[in-house]
């Protein structure tokens, strides 16, 4: 009889662990997805970028890096930075 329950226990455990480790790769590659999307429309016109922002939901300006990523997509590509350096 205790054989059955801990087997059943044992069996619970692995099921929870498989579905908190897949839950938590398809958060993480939402989360990637979205933070791709968003820097995507960094690299876009103004009007596409305010566009994107407009439909953002409140809750992705305090999960996302917005000040690091909007730096680096405004920044240019390095070619570009390297030039002007060369110059000034």
């Amino acid at each position: 009889m205790t054989h059955n329950w801990y087997a059943r226990r044992v069996m619970t455990r692995v099921f929870t662990r498989k579905l908190l480790l897949r839950l938590g790769a398809a958060i993480a590659l939402i989360y990637l997805v979205f933070i791709a999307a968003i820097w995507w429309a960094m690299r876009q016109p103004p009007e596409t970028f305010g566009r994107a922002m407009s439909r953002m939901p409140g809750v992705a300006y305090l999960l996302l890096p917005f000040e690091t990523m909007w730096t680096h997509a405004r920044a240019g590509n390095g070619m570009q930075r390297q030039i002007s350096r060369s110059r000034s």
